[in-house]
C-alpha cells in the first residue's frame, strides 16, 4: 500500500508539472502576441449649459492661482508672495527669511489646505522644498540641505547643494514629488512625505540639468520641455514617474505644459521670446502616443482643462472666454471683456463652480460657472 501511495504521490507530481508548464506557456505566448495598449481617445464633455452667473473682485495682484477647491488664491502682491481665501479671510504673507520662492511653479494640496514650491533659483536661491499651511501661514521646510544662496548662473552650483525643483502633490495628498540634481547630465525623481521625512529616490529622467525647462504631472507620469534656455532645437517628453526611457510626444517650444484630469492626454501652449502668450499653438496630443490636436481654430490663448473630463476653456484674442467640449469641437462664449487673461499669464483656472481669470493689469477675478 505504501508503495502504491508512492506511485500515485508521484503521478500527481507530474501531472501538476505539466499542468503547471502548459499554463506558464500559454500565458508567455499570450504576453508575446498581446497587442500594445491603444492611444486613449478624447471624450466630449457637454458644456451647452455652461454660463456665467456672477464675478468677485479678488483685488489687486500682480500672478494669482487658485485652489482646486475653488477657496483660495496664491498671489504676489506689493507685499510678496501671500495667500488669502476668496470671500476676505486672513491674508498670510511669507519671506521665508528674505528668500525668493518660485510661485509659478507652487503646487496645491488635492484638498487646497497646504501649498508646496521651491525656491527661485533663477534669481540667486538655492532650491529647498516648502509647504505653507493655508489656515495659518506656517512655513516649513522639507528638504533643507544647509545651501541658501547660489551664484545667478544656475549651472554653476556648490557641490554640496541638493537643488529641488518642480513639486507636485500624490493624487492622495500624503507625499510631494520633485526633481532633483543630482549633477549636470542627472536628474532624479524623487518624493518626500507631505509631513515631513526622508526623501526617497525614484528614478531619473533622461535629460541633462541645462535643457530641464518646464515640468507637468500626472499619477504615475512625468511631463517635461527638454531644450536650451535660449530656444531652438526643443522637444516635449514623456516617461514614467519611476524613471526609464522617455517618449517624445511633441517638436517645438511649448513651455506651459498640463495633464487632463484623468492624466491620458498632455496640454501643451507656446510662449515667445519674451514669455508672453502666443495666439493659436496650443495643442492636445495623447500620452500614449498619437497625433496632436489643436484645442481650437483662431487665437487660442492661455487654455486649461475642466476639473473633469476633456473639456478646455481658453481666451480667443482680444477677450473673450471660450469653451469646447473636447479639443477640436465647436467652441461656446462664455464671457468677453477687453483684456481678458489667465491670471497666472499661463493658463484659466477652471475648479467645481468658477474660474479665475484677469479682467484688467494686475486685477484678478473669480467667475462664477454654472452647469455641470
Amino acid at each position: 500500500m505504501t508503495i502504491l501511495l508512492a506511485e500515485v504521490g508521484e503521478l500527481r507530481r507530474v501531472v501538476l508539472s505539466v499542468s503547471v508548464a502548459l499554463v506558464m506557456s500559454a500565458c508567455a505566448e499570450e504576453q508575446a502576441v498581446r497587442p500594445p495598449e491603444p492611444p486613449a481617445r478624447l471624450q466630449a464633455t457637454d458644456v451647452s449649459s455652461l454660463r456665467v452667473s456672477g464675478q468677485q473682485d479678488l483685488g489687486s495682484a500682480y500672478s494669482a492661482w487658485l485652489s482646486p477647491d475653488g477657496t483660495s488664491i496664491l498671489y504676489h502682491s506689493e507685499s510678496g508672495p501671500c495667500v488669502r481665501g476668496v470671500g476676505g479671510s486672513a491674508e498670510h504673507c511669507f519671506h521665508g527669511g528674505g528668500r525668493l520662492f518660485a510661485l509659478s511653479a507652487a503646487s496645491w494640496s488635492p484638498d487646497g489646505t497646504t501649498l508646496a514650491f521651491t525656491d527661485e533659483l533663477a534669481l540667486g536661491s538655492e532650491p529647498d522644498l516648502w509647504v505653507l499651511d493655508v489656515a495659518s501661514g506656517e512655513l516649513t521646510t522639507l528638504t533643507d540641505d544647509g545651501v541658501d544662496r547660489v551664484g545667478m548662473n544656475s549651472q554653476e552650483l556648490p557641490r554640496d547643494a541638493k537643488v529641488d525643483v518642480a513639486p507636485s502633490w500624490s493624487g492622495d495628498g500624503t507625499r510631494i514629488r520633485f526633481l532633483r540634481r543630482e549633477s549636470a547630465n542627472a536628474v532624479a525623481v524623487m518624493s518626500v512625505p507631505a509631513a515631513g521625512g526622508e526623501p526617497r529616490r525614484h528614478g531619473t529622467i533622461d535629460t541633462s540639468w541645462a535643457d530641464l525647462q518646464t515640468v507637468a504631472w500626472a499619477d504615475d507620469t512625468v511631463a517635461w520641455l527638454s531644450g536650451p534656455p535660449q530656444g531652438g532645437d526643443d522637444e516635449v517628453l514623456v516617461a514614467a514617474t519611476t524613471g526609464g526611457q522617455p517618449r517624445k510626444v511633441l517638436d517645438g517650444e511649448y513651455r506651459v505644459l498640463s495633464f487632463s484630469p484623468d492624466g491620458n492626454f498632455l496640454l501643451a501652449d507656446q510662449r515667445d521670446e519674451e514669455l508672453n502668450a502666443v495666439e493659436g499653438k496650443a495643442r492636445v496630443v495623447p500620452v500614449r502616443g498619437g497625433d496632436p490636436v489643436p484645442v481650437a481654430d483662431g487665437a487660442v490663448m492661455y487654455p486649461g482643462w475642466a476639473p473633469e473630463g476633456h473639456a478646455i476653456v481658453y481666451v480667443e484674442a482680444p477677450g473673450t472666454l471660450r469653451v469646447v467640449g473636447k479639443p477640436g469641437a465647436a467652441p461656446r462664449d462664455l464671457h468677453e471683456q477687453p483684456g481678458l487673461r489667465a491670471a497666472d499669464d499661463d493658463s484659466i483656472d477652471w475648479v467645481p463652480g468658477g474660474m479665475l481669470v484677469s479682467l484688467g493689469e494686475d486685477h484678478p477675478t473669480l467667475l462664477t460657472i454654472d452647469g455641470p
